[in-house]
């Protein structure tokens, strides 16, 4: 990169001298004019000036001169002094730009105060000012632990970041054998709220989708509880045991049989069932977003945040804010789509990506 930069450079510094337009007028700055005059003014002891005499004005060196030849000779010194400029600036670190809006120092250190490089890493300075704000909530290990004992928990490990929020596996303070993946959710007062049966206002939309759902269905993930916060909304939630991302279980494994591959077809019908039959759409169903546990290879399907309330009207397509690998083709062809055909198609891709990356596997 340094490479490619240094020579981006050497082209354009060989280059902006030549860029000048017919109609271009030249003009010189007061800096420019004080080297042109000490450039012009004649050595010491020549006869031109006379002792004591302050040097003539650059304008008395063009009185005899044709307009035509004046204008030459500033369109020749402007080049040179283009020429030297960007010569110059071949040189300097960064270029005149940089040195202008001097970029600040890289801040490499996590929230508790340790650098987030590892040893063998090197950071990558980039000239690119960096927004404000990126809008992604990403606590520290520290802040996960407090937020665990905050629920009653214990904080044991990561288990992935989002946009909005984390979530963290968790062990029960007084009973270790109760264990739950906790969600924490920042809210930035531009999220969709729903009404919820027995709370007295509105909550974020993803704990009233998961409360709506229930416990009945054992192919989606159970809220054990929630609470809400000065920073937003803890969701505690069921973890299986020995689970991973189907994604990941069927990338890893070598096969799956006939019969397993007809099993998670069943359970993900189910899960699209209930869903529906509750009046939610997911609206972003594919394979990182279902659990299957190693040891019993049931499935749960996981992550409600761009889930939808199924009314008598369509939804917008703008309001499908899920993965577009996996978005319904009506969706970019319709202003408008109906949450049924969409679950059909999702719930075929889903399938079909399960055989896909099995057969490839095998290959």
């Amino acid at each position: 990169k340094s490479g490619s930069t240094f020579l981006e450079r050497v082209l354009n510094g060989l280059k902006s001298p030549f860029h000048r337009r017919d109609e271009e007028v030249v003009e010189f700055s007061q800096s420019e004019m004080e080297d042109f005059e000490s450039g012009l003014a004649p050595a010491p002891g020549s006869s031109r000036t006379p002792p004591g005499a302050s040097p003539p004005p650059p304008e008395a060196f063009f009185e005899d001169v044709p307009e035509e030849k004046q204008r030459k000779r500033k369109t020749v010194r402007s080049f040179f002094h283009k020429c030297t400029k960007n010569i110059r600036k071949l040189f300097l670190c960064g270029g005149q730009d940089r040195s202008r809006h001097p970029s600040p120092e890289p801040d490499h250190k996590d929230h508790d105060g340790e650098s987030s490089l590892l040893p063998q890493e090197e950071p990558l300075i980039s000239s690119d000012p960096a927004p404000e704000s990126s809008g992604h909530y990403h606590p520290s290990d520290l802040e996960l632990e407090d937020l665990a004992f905050e629920c009653g928990y214990n904080y044991e490990c990561l288990l992935g970041e989002g946009c909005y929020g984390s979530v963290f596996k968790a062990i029960h303070r007084e009973d270790r054998s109760k264990k739950a993946a906790i969600k924490c959710i920042r809210t930035y007062g531009l999220e969709s709220y729903l009404e919820v049966d027995g709370e007295p206002r509105p909550v974020l939309a993803e704990v009233a989708m998961m409360l709506r759902l229930g416990t009945s269905c054992s192919s989606i993930i159970k809220l054990l509880d929630w609470m809400e916060n000065d920073v937003g909304f803890i969701l505690i939630m069921e973890v299986p045991d020995q689970s991973m991302t189907l994604y990941r279980y069927l990338k890893n494994c070598g096969s799956i049989d006939g019969g397993t591959a007809s099993r998670f077809r069943q359970q993900l019908l189910d899960a699209v069932k209930h869903l529906f039959s509750c009046g939610i759409f997911h609206g972003d169903l594919h394979l990182e977003n279902v659990l299957v546990s190693e040891s019993s290879l049931d499935l749960k399907v996981i992550d409600f945040g761009c889930a939808l309330a199924i009314d008598d009207e369509p939804f917008e397509s703008s309001d499908y804010h899920g993965n577009e690998i996996f978005c319904p083709p009506e969706i970019d062809d319709q202003p408008t789509f109906f949450a049924e055909p969409a679950y059909v198609f999702q719930n075929g891709v889903t399938s079909s990506d399960c055989v896909w990356l099995v057969n490839r596997r095998i290959d």
